[in-house]
């Protein structure tokens, strides 16, 4: 037979006996769907431990209460009566609001704030300096050509440009020619 149908079938002979195995394992287990009256019904995993949230948390508080022979019912409140936020008045600072200085509408800012007697004190003064072309000489100008010529790049040719111009000598061309002919082997 072909070597993929018997690992085909060898798996399937392991599916069927862990299938057997896991069933007979389920009829050996006690039946957990009885419960008694006083207990709620929980559903648990294959494991045995609860799965609902309400579950865990019983258990967790379960498990920090100290051990009482008798397990103590939830007891829950039949109605919760929601909270509100507490209620203040704000009516009652009005009179203090009142006493308060209110602020000026008429506030002219040129008028009383010193930043244009700065402004207009620094025009005047900028006349009273030389200007540039008071104050420059063009003897003093340091002229130098080209001094930033050595960082300027340089042209290279390209490699098209330099095959070409091999090409314009015919004896580099037959040189070439022999020198691949001596290099490449065709056997």
């Amino acid at each position: 037979m072909d070597e993929g149908i018997i690992k085909w079938i060898f798996y399937g002979i392991i599916f069927l006996v862990y299938y057997f195995i896991k069933n007979k394992a389920k009829k050996n287990q006690p039946n957990q769907d009885s419960v008694p009256d006083y207990q709620e019904p929980t559903r648990t995993t294959t494991a045995g431990k609860p799965v609902s949230f309400e579950d865990l948390l019983r258990e967790i508080q379960l498990a920090k209460e100290p051990k009482s022979p008798e397990p103590r019912p939830e007891l829950r409140p039949a109605y919760e009566t929601p909270s509100y936020p507490k209620y203040e008045d704000y009516d009652d600072e009005i009179e203090e609001e009142g006493k308060q200085p209110v602020e000026q509408t008429s506030y002219d800012y040129r008028k009383q704030d010193n930043i244009y007697d700065v402004y207009e004190k620094a025009k005047q003064a900028a006349f009273q300096h030389p200007s540039l072309e008071e104050t420059m000489k063009v003897e003093d100008t340091v002229v130098r050509y080209g001094q930033f010529k050595e960082y300027q790049q340089q042209e290279e040719p390209s490699l098209a440009s330099l095959i070409a111009k091999d090409f314009e000598d015919r004896d580099k061309v037959r040189r070439a020619f022999i020198m691949s002919e001596i290099l490449t082997r065709k056997y």
